[in-house]
């Protein structure tokens, strides 16, 4: 069962929201909706079924970033037009994420919900386009020299090449997730990268790390 979790600061934003989900799809179970990712955790917390975390917008972006490292077994979606926003959130999450414009369909919304439960990564057409409007920017310019990484970013990067987690790495390291999750997200905005893939990519090709 896929336990959708409405995260959103107004009540109006919530209601709004639940509407979009309803009617719940076929094994999917829309969750209680609350103001803040702490009252989330506090109140509810991960249950034995897959939970997604469905932000209304990017308020509680840094708060996810922060969050325990529990929560990286929880698929995110986030309601943002913010085009950064793509890097912070790949940084995130080793499940499945969304980023899906402010004005996301009821389609769109329910369709990302059973996609990042599989552990897909979801990019509205607004936010697809500029994603490979960036890409094909970079392959045409030169990779700048002048980008360094640190030794833990640099050793987090080489394990993630190797198809460790989140969880996994943290364990490798002696290093909490959340510590994890700030070394990728240092390393994601140094490189220009929106997900773990490219980021490994990015690097390895300007001799950074090691595959």
């Amino acid at each position: 069962m896929v336990i959708a979790h409405i995260i959103a600061p107004t009540p109006a934003l919530r209601t709004g929201l639940a509407a979009l989900l309803q009617p719940a799809q076929s094994g999917v179970e829309l969750g209680e909706s609350v103001g803040f990712l702490t009252e989330w955790h506090a109140r509810l917390g991960i249950s034995g079924d897959t939970d997604v975390l469905v932000f209304g917008d990017r308020s509680e972006l840094l708060a996810l970033e922060r969050a325990p490292g529990s929560l990286a077994h929880c698929a995110v979606i986030m309601l943002t037009d913010e085009p950064g926003d793509l890097s912070r959130l790949g940084a995130i999450s080793s499940h499945g994420w969304a980023a899906l414009s402010s004005a996301a369909s009821a389609h769109e919304l329910q369709s990302a919900v059973s996609a990042v439960a599989k552990g897909l990564v979801v990019l509205d057409a607004t936010h697809a386009r500029r994603a490979l409007a960036s890409s094909a920017t970079d392959e045409l310019s030169p990779i700048s020299p002048d980008v360094t990484l640190t030794p833990r970013e640099q050793e987090v990067l080489e394990l993630i090449s190797r198809g460790l987690p989140n969880k996994s790495i943290a364990a490798r390291l002696d290093l909490s997730e959340s510590t994890i999750k700030f070394h990728l997200a240092g390393a994601f905005t140094k490189l220009g990268a929106s997900s773990r893939a490219e980021a490994v990519s990015l690097a390895a090709r300007q001799g950074l790390i090691t595959l």
